[in-house]
Order: C-alpha cells, then sequence, then structure tokens
C-alpha cells in the first residue's frame, strides 16, 4: 500500500522563520508499517549540545554505515529516529540511524531492527540554506520550540501517539547551500469530548 497525504484544515500563517531557516506548517500523512536497520546510540543531551554528537553519528551512518545494508528502499533517504521515554527526554534519546528496508536479511552485524507500525502523521517541513550534514541539535531546538509554540497555540485535533518521531532527509534533494528535513511525529485524533473541555 503507498503511502497516502492527507488534506487537512491548515492555516498558512503558520510558516515561521527560524534562525538559520524555514519551517512549514504541519502536513498530514498515513503511513504503511515499514522497517528500519541502523546503529543505535544513548545521546546525553548535555553532550550533543556540546560535540553535536548526533549530527556525527547521522553523517558517518550515511555516508559510511548506509552503502552496508541491503535491501535499501531508496539509496538516497536517511531516517533518523528518536526513541525516548518521558522519564529520560530531558536527559537523553536513543537515536538510531537508519534506512528502510524491504528485507531483513543479511542484516550487518552491530545493526539492529525497527518496525514502525502504520499510523498517521503529522509532518513539519524545514528548509535551511545549508547541507544537511550541518543540521545540529541547535537546529532541531528551534524547531521543536518552534512546534511546541505553534501546538500550544491551537486548538489541536491530535496529540502525539507514541514516544518517537523521525526526520526523513533525501540527500538526492540537497546541496551546499540547501537542506530539507521532513520531521514525522506519530499522531492519533482525540476524542470530541476533550475538544470541547478546552
Amino acid at each position: 500500500m503507498p503511502e497516502i497525504a492527507l488534506v487537512e484544515k491548515a492555516d498558512i500563517s503558520h510558516l515561521k522563520e527560524l534562525n538559520d531557516g524555514l519551517l512549514f506548517t504541519p502536513t498530514f500523512i498515513f503511513r504503511p508499517a515499514f522497517q528500519l536497520v541502523g546503529v543505535k546510540h544513548k545521546i546525553y543531551r548535555d553532550e550533543n549540545k556540546a560535540y553535536f554528537t548526533a549530527t556525527r553519528v547521522g553523517t558517518e551512518f550515511f555516508f559510511e554505515q548506509r552503502p552496508l545494508i541491503p535491501h535499501a528502499v531508496h539509496d538516497s533517504v536517511y531516517i533518523g529516529l528518536t526513541k525516548y521515554s518521558e522519564r529520560s527526554r530531558d536527559h537523553y534519546t536513543y537515536y538510531v540511524p537508519s534506512v528502510q528496508v524491504s528485507s531483513l536479511e543479511d542484516i550487518p552485524e552491530g545493526m539492529e531492527h525497527n518496525y514502525l507500525p502504520e499510523t498517521k502523521y503529522a509532518v513539519y517541513k524545514y528548509v535551511g540554506a545549508f547541507h544537511p550534514r550541518y543540521l545540529t541539535i541547535s537546529h532541531l531546538e528551534q524547531i521543536w520550540q518552534c512546534i511546541n509554540s505553534l501546538e500550544s497555540n491551537d486548538k489541536l485535533s491530535y496529540c502525539q501517539a507514541a514516544p518517537y518521531y523521525f526526520e526523513y532527509i533525501d540527500y538526492s534533494l540537497s546541496s551546499d547551500h540547501y537542506c530539507e528535513v521532513d520531521i514525522h511525529v506519530p499522531i492519533q485524533s482525540l476524542p470530541l469530548s476533550s475538544l470541547s473541555e478546552g
């Protein structure tokens, strides 16, 4: 089953200018279940802010480890999966630089498999004037502050459905002066009763 774009009411005034780029109001898609193979890293927030750990391991994965993974669905697409618990989120997360695969046969040693079930996603597109390999926690913190401010100012009909999200980067669209990142957040609809309580 192909990915399905879902058209929902959106306010174009939610286009936000950030220090190094633009964040677009979310679009909504329904993704069928898919499988990822990647390398899991425990990323400590303070260390990441000081040394850009996630940027380094993501770049190493895409250019050095990704070519070793058989059955990649899209050779040019990088998926940076972030998993966390509410208790640990402020201190560390698990970051899994990954590629989507069509088969789990012959996974290289030291890599892990993640299965993401079919679900609906809010997708926030960020566009910056630099190559994606220079996307850091500083950019992502700005992006998440903006996402959180958009969500707190709106009466949303959905909430995050699971404790993960992922960055989707198609390197075939990138250049030294262009970075396009889609941040996928799994969502579920809120019951009508909770909407009327606000």
